[in-house]
């Protein structure tokens, strides 16, 4: 159980550097972009720079709240220089809240300046360099990350719920993604890092007990020299930490009777336990985030309430 402690304690490690795990995403509204046709990667790579300058997670895929904008351009200027410059003064206006149904949990509104040789590449400019971690930003994200806090004490309960019908689906990594949501300001936030380690233990279990069962019947079928090493292979996939090793080393041990493997495959099961031991205190600490951050990315995208958001500003 040791390392499963460690996982835990990293995670918290985790959670503290990063506002308490609360995962919000840049959302980038076409209509809201006066000026900009076509710099929607700008606008986004702004916003997810605001949220991490103040601490958000933003690296989750589509998050269920988001951080949006709203970009008017009040006044512009010609320059006489040479060459010319245009000078475009934008208001810009921020909005934060759950995306999905159009709870708006905090707006705010300034002004940004940007020069450039063309008027739309000075509203970039303008959008680029604004301060995104000014005391007006910083006030706006952490009103709303209470309000975020706020959903998940009264919905981890349920978000816990659903994780536990996942793992018994066998569903190991959507478990965990759902279970790595909650921040750990939130009440259910220890009950649902012992459920990720469950799971992400489940997990290990599971694909080890399928990773032997292929080994046992590829050898059945090649009991051979070069099947014999093939499987040695297969073998070394298999988590030390699961049960299936004890059957991993029970047929190398079948297989190393009936032909002598090359040195290396040997070596390489007889080391398996004490460099899997090694690496669990390097990699298995980020392991749940990991896997939170891969099942994000693959799953489909998330359908936001734009008229709603849109109203966020009026």
């Amino acid at each position: 159980m040791k390392h499963y402690v460690l996982l835990i304690v990293a995670l918290l490690c985790v959670g503290q550097a990063s506002r308490a795990q609360i995962q919000v995403s840049p959302l980038v509204v076409d209509n809201n972009t006066q000026g900009l046709a076509g710099a929607s990667s700008i606008i986004e790579s702004k916003l997810q720079s605001v949220l991490s300058q103040n601490g958000i997670l933003c690296n989750y895929g589509e998050s269920r709240f988001v951080l949006t904008a709203k970009f008017d351009v009040i006044d512009k200027q010609t320059l006489n220089t040479v060459p010319v410059k245009i000078v475009s003064h934008l208001n810009v206006s921020l909005g934060i809240g759950d995306g999905i149904d159009g709870t708006c949990y905090g707006t705010t509104s300034f002004e940004a300046t940007g020069v450039a040789s063309t008027e739309e590449q000075a509203i970039i400019n303008a959008v680029k360099h604004f301060n995104g971690k000014s005391p007006q930003i910083s006030n706006l994200i952490t009103r709303a990350t209470n309000r975020i806090v706020e959903y998940y004490n009264r919905n981890s309960a349920s978000i816990i719920a659903e994780a536990r019908a996942l793992i018994k689906s066998q569903k190991y990594n959507e478990a965990v993604y759902v279970l790595n949501t909650i921040p750990m300001a939130c009440k259910g936030y220890s009950e649902a890092q012992g459920l990720m380690a469950q799971a992400y233990k489940s997990n290990i279990n599971h694909n080890s007990a399928q990773v032997l069962a292929a080994a046992k019947a590829y050898w059945a079928a090649n009991p051979t020299t070069e099947g014999a090493n093939e499987v040695a292979n297969m073998l070394s996939e298999i988590d030390t930490n699961s049960p299936a090793y004890a059957g991993a080393k029970q047929l190398m041990s079948q297989m190393s009777a009936r032909f002598k493997l090359r040195e290396d495959r040997d070596y390489a099961l007889k080391t398996k336990e004490m460099n899997q031991q090694y690496a669990l205190n390097r990699a298995q600490i980020k392991a749940a985030e990991n896997i939170a951050v891969a099942y994000a990315k693959s799953r489909p995208r998330v359908v936001y309430n734009t008229p709603i958001i849109n109203r966020w500003w009026y």
